[in-house]
């Protein structure tokens, strides 16, 4: 079946949701014009990280924001994924994606299972790893750092995902961590370190699980509210078995566009047999409960 995905680069403004919702709102309006089937936004890219001050604006699910997506969803005839927001449930805090189909019905949500840095002082990991049934095949959601763990995404794959959809936040100062002692600080290559991950790892997963991969990031810089800055660099992409990434951006702000066909994961299934061979040694779940 022949698909159109769009991935929304988008800068973010930190703390400030009804500013990103504008923008967000605008990169729908051009996706639609583009007549793309999927859509889908960065991690966190109505607040940006929350700070200790700011958990307040973790919600529950539903509310206003994903009731707005609803309405583009249906609106605009596409599926969103609805990049990330935190998500509040009970005394919890969880990084959500949430799928949203063209009837403007929310199909599925998954929670970030690897946290990255000062998110695990506050937010709760998950270990569940869903897949969802759309008219395009089964979807998979990672987000961000669980890019880092391969287990993820395998699992996904083998639960039957054709295409796999990556929302994240991923700066060049990533490298540095968080806490990083100086000696080791010292040890770390200047070239551009997180974009050779994302460029290696995202084809990686496409090739290796036999599925359709998108990852979203963040675009330009962000200005965080305790007075610095941090530098997108981009890299948006659109990869897919037999061909790694068929399309890529910038760190610029931008929609990527791209047309490619859930066949090709048929056809790679066919001649590598990975999904195959690899339910011939170990069951779905033994990968589910790594």
């Amino acid at each position: 079946m022949e698909i159109k995905i769009c991935a929304a680069q988008m800068k973010i403004a930190h703390l400030e949701p009804e500013t990103n919702l504008e923008k967000a709102i605008q990169f729908a309006q051009q996706a639609h014009k583009q007549e793309c089937n999927i859509l889908a936004y960065p991690e966190i890219f109505l607040t940006g990280p929350l700070t200790p001050n700011h958990q307040k604006l973790a919600m529950e699910i539903p509310n206003k924001y994903t009731e707005k997506f609803s309405e583009l969803a249906e609106e605009l005839n596409m599926h969103i994924v609805m990049g990330t927001i935190y998500e509040k449930q009970k005394d919890k805090i969880y990084n959500t994606s949430i799928l949203i189909n063209e009837n403007g019905e929310i199909i599925g949500k998954y929670r970030k299972n690897y946290l990255w840095a000062s998110e695990k002082t506050f937010a709760t990991p998950s270990k569940e790893k869903p897949v969802f049934d759309t008219k395009y095949g089964k979807i998979g959601i990672n987000i961000c750092w669980d890019l880092a763990f391969p287990e993820i995404a395998k699992t996904m794959a083998l639960k039957g995902a054709k295409i796999i959809i990556t929302p994240s936040f991923w700066t060049q100062e990533d490298k540095y961590g968080w806490q990083i002692d100086q000696e080791t600080a010292k040890q770390i290559p200047q070239h551009d370190t997180e974009a050779l991950f994302i460029d290696t790892v995202v084809p990686a997963r496409a090739i290796e699980n036999e599925v359709i991969y998108v990852y979203i990031n963040g675009a330009e810089t962000f200005q965080h509210k305790n007075g610095y800055t941090l530098h997108f660099f981009g890299h948006t992409q659109i990869a897919t078995p037999l061909y790694g990434t068929i399309k890529k951006l910038n760190q610029k702000e931008n929609l990527l566009t791209a047309t490619t066909n859930t066949n090709i994961t048929q056809t790679a299934e066919k001649i590598y047999q990975i999904k195959q061979d690899t339910l011939k040694r170990t069951t779905i779940n033994q990968w589910e409960n790594l």
